[in-house]
């Protein structure tokens, strides 16, 4: 180890000559097998007569490539830029002499760690290291997070940056995010024990997230390098893991910036029809459902809802991306609402009932087969009351007092939905209902 570490492995030779001389006048012959230093220049003599005799250059000691390695990775771009091709050039320099120290019995790669660990390393670089054997991304990674409490971040933001740029650096981008995205899912969504676990948990979330708040033009969707991006992986993932880690991140795209209640997000009013924000999201839904179907999908939906806060813009794109991806979606969504709204209707619950409305809107302008506009929603839900949940006294008054509540800010739109297509009124209510209209 300490030959491969010199600098210079032929003044190392010397030196330890030099050494041996001065011990062997000091020693006595018996004594001589026994010395460290004999021992040291045995394999030192070895090291380098194998080299010199092979005609070639000594190989670059670990050192040497260990700083070549962190100013390469200085000089790069920390913009989320790939390698360009003078760079890789150097790389692969590089990586071919380490390769060679990999696959000798003595390498030990802890030194080699210990002097590049320090580093904040260029994502392509410390992936190529770590397989090629040279450095165990495991060992960078803790490295990293005990020094660095800004590491987490630092990392995310290389990760989103990354996945952004032209068209002609995506099939670079997107492999090195793939790579980097299936050791991450891997480590922190497998059943196995470990100490990254969490943190590497919260760089994906930070990942998500950040893709999700990027702002970028709709021409440049197409180039976007995405870490869920699952047909990259090429079932280097185990199913399982695959579907815990899109649970997961399904869960943290609606969690996003969750700012107003559901009651407060139906009484905003706002048109469907123009949500414009947030253009990275179906690409990043479409690629989460492919490892999920409707049902689980709908679940996680349904999940978020029942949260504190939501993010309507969200859970609407989330709506209209199932409808593009699973054909049983209309089912599927108003067997929840339909259950939803007679729950809430049961129980005078007015937010599962304000839960059933929202996604019944948000449905409704969603342009797909199965899709009811709302007058057709209001009028097969309420209008038999065989059918009908709100087909008793005490569930219709629920129902009544909770449209009468929307009013001061109820859209024209949906009064007159509920004018035009009265419910059929169980008895004794013909009056609490004219009182609404009224």
């Amino acid at each position: 180890q300490i030959i491969d570490s010199s600098v210079n492995s032929e003044e190392l030779f010397h030196e330890a000559c030099s050494l041996s001389k001065k011990v062997k006048l000091e020693c006595d012959k018996s004594e001589l097998l026994e010395t460290s230093v004999e021992s040291f220049l045995s394999v030192t003599c070895q090291d380098y007569q194998r080299r010199s005799r092979c005609g070639r250059k000594v190989d670059k000691p670990l050192p040497i490539l260990a700083k070549e390695v962190v100013a390469l990775s200085e000089s790069c771009s920390q913009n989320g830029d790939p390698l360009q091709q003078q760079e890789i050039l150097k790389l692969d320099n590089i990586l071919m002499h380490l390769k060679s120290k990999t696959e000798d019995l003595w390498y030990n790669s802890s030194l080699f760690e210990s002097l590049v660990t320090k580093h904040n390393l260029h994502l392509e670089i410390a992936w190529k290291l770590h397989k090629i054997g040279a450095m165990s991304m495991d060992v960078y990674m803790s490295c990293k997070l005990n020094e660095d409490q800004f590491f987490v971040d630092k990392f995310s933001q290389n990760l989103v940056a990354f996945s952004q740029g032209s068209s002609n650096s995506f099939i670079g981008r997107q492999k090195i995010i793939s790579v980097l995205a299936e050791y991450l899912i891997n480590q922190g969504f497998s059943e196995k024990k470990s100490t990254l676990k969490r943190s590497v948990k919260q760089i994906l979330e930070s990942v998500v997230r950040g893709i999700v708040e990027l702002t970028v033009v709709e021409d440049e969707i197409p180039f976007l390098a995405l870490p869920t991006d699952f047909l990259s992986f090429q079932g280097s993932i185990p199913t399982e893991v695959l579907k815990r880690f899109s649970i997961h991140a399904l869960s943290c795209i609606l969690s996003c910036k969750a700012d107003y209640t559901v009651s407060e997000t139906l009484r905003s009013n706002t048109n469907w029809r123009s949500v414009q924000s947030y253009i990275t999201v179906p690409a990043l839904y479409r690629q989460i459902f492919s490892s999920l179907d409707c049902e689980e999908v709908a679940g996680i939906l349904l999940q978020s809802l029942d949260q504190l806060k939501i993010n309507g813009a969200l859970l609407f794109i989330c709506l209209k991306t199932m409808h593009t991806s699973f054909k049983e979606t209309s089912k599927v969504m108003n067997g929840h609402v339909k259950a939803k709204l007679s729950d809430g209707l049961d129980t005078s619950d007015h937010v599962k009932i304000s839960t059933a409305f929202l996604l019944a809107r948000q449905s409704a302008v969603i342009d797909s087969d199965g899709c009811l506009g709302y007058s057709e929603w209001f009028e097969s839900t309420f209008g038999d009351l065989n059918r009908s949940p709100a087909s008793t006294r005490p569930t219709f008054t629920c129902l009544v007092k909770f449209l009468s509540n929307l009013v001061p800010s109820e859209s024209a739109e949906y009064l007159k939905v509920h004018i035009m297509k009265r419910p059929e009124l169980p008895a004794k209510c013909r009056n609490l209902y004219n009182d609404y209209i009224a």
